[in-house]
């Protein structure tokens, strides 16, 4: 029988500490493994998230583009038009923020230092969950356009639907970073 001081070290996730597949500890924050590093299964996810961001970010612009190119006033086209514009503006920032984080992760084959972590997932936070707002919205609208038949008040320039879409994911955003949520997890 052996003792339970026998046992080897784990990591999170169960893999042992080094391991390819849980990730080599970074000193720098804490022993947080870096997860799939070295290894191909790190290169694997990395590359396949910036690949499928990259399609996203061309979508997103190619709709702005189409938009644009149609040199309509874009605040007299339909609430529905502009939608589509929010939507695709919010994925475009929110991939944009996701791609910077993957590549910086390819480059560095660490975390980055806690100031730009901290940096990159306020960007996370704030454009994620501002592009699920518009898209609730987008859905309560639709609802209330189909069930009700009548159509919700944006104010000027839909300033309440952009207030509240930006206004609480940035509040959240400082919150969550003025508390130290936000940073080196091992997420990164």
């Amino acid at each position: 029988m052996s003792d339970a001081g026998d046992q080897p070290v784990t990591a999170v996730g169960g893999q042992n500490e080094g391991s390819s597949v849980g990730g080599s500890a970074s000193p720098a924050h804490g022993g947080l493994p870096v997860f799939g590093y070295p290894g191909a299964q790190f290169w694997l996810i990395h590359i396949t998230a910036d690949v499928s961001i990259g399609i996203s970010i061309t979508a997103s612009l190619s709709v702005l583009a189409y938009m644009a190119m149609q040199k309509k006033n874009f605040w007299k086209r339909p609430l529905s038009e502009r939608l589509v514009a929010y939507i695709a503006m919010g994925d475009f920032l929110f991939s944009s923020s996701h791609a910077i984080d993957h590549t910086a992760l390819m480059i560095l084959r660490d975390h980055p230092d806690d100031v730009s972590c901290i940096a990159m997932a306020f960007l996370l936070v704030w454009f994620f969950i501002g592009q699920s707002l518009i898209v609730v919205f987008t859905a309560v609208n639709a609802a209330v356009m189909v069930i009700l038949q009548k159509r919700l008040n944006l104010g000027r320039y839909d300033w309440k639907l952009l207030g509240f879409a930006l206004g609480v994911p940035l509040l959240i955003g400082i919150l969550t970073a003025a508390t130290r949520v936000l940073g080196p997890s091992g997420a990164w």
